[in-house]
């Protein structure tokens, strides 16, 4: 009988504390532009800006953090054009990135019973990384080797690495539905040989649950 008092005061006590602790959950859908540059490619670099798309879950909190997961997925598909020993080689290329995402988040501005937040954020993520190049000749008859090319292949080739980000955001709750849109600018570093780093704008929806 003392041990059931026990933890019924426990729960009683506790319960406050867990109720501010978390006061909310939502997950969402987005879509953006990202442009990533870096060494990836042959005497150029950048991959370039191209679309994305993901999900976001996010964990409401007392009294001014805001914990996120973010899962997203970047491709973008061009082709590439440079020159080795006086010879053009055009190199079909594409460059894909599965990345996920922990932030925590700030309200910077946001005034009592305002369904508009503006906030910043900060974290980590963890990318798979892959790269697929297809070398053609463009002068079969010039006795060109392709396997002494610099291969894009061999750069990032279904590689695990690791991120550190920033962002600042801008949140407008809507009237009496649990919905909610944002849009969000943000800034990454990846932690790779070819020195990536990216620059994305994004839009999406969070529904309350």
């Amino acid at each position: 009988m003392k041990k059931m008092a026990l933890l019924l005061c426990v729960l009683v006590i506790g319960y406050p504390t867990t109720s501010a602790a978390m006061v909310g959950v939502a997950v969402g859908g987005k879509a953006g532009f990202a442009n990533y540059s870096g060494d990836v490619l042959p005497s150029s670099g950048d991959v370039g800006l191209s679309g994305y798309y993901g999900a976001v879950l996010e964990i409401t909190t007392l009294p001014v953090l805001d914990f996120e997961l973010h899962a997203n997925y970047f491709t973008n598909d061009f082709v590439y054009t440079y020159e080795y020993g006086g010879v053009p080689i055009t190199t079909s290329f594409q460059f894909q990135d599965f990345h996920v995402l922990a932030l925590v988040k700030k309200n910077l501005i946001r005034a009592p019973g305002s369904p508009v937040a503006l906030y910043l954020g900060a974290g980590a993520g963890w990318h798979l990384i892959n790269t697929e190049a297809v070398l053609q000749l463009a002068d079969s008859g010039s006795g060109y080797d392709p396997a002494l090319a610099d291969d894009p292949v061999a750069l990032l080739k279904d590689s695990a690495r690791m991120s550190a980000d920033g962002l600042v955001g801008l949140k407008v709750s809507l009237p009496v539905m649990p919905l909610a849109i944002f849009s969000e600018t943000r800034y990454g570093v990846i932690f790779t040989d070819a020195s990536l780093r990216t620059f994305q704008i994004e839009a999406g929806v969070m529904l309350d649950l």
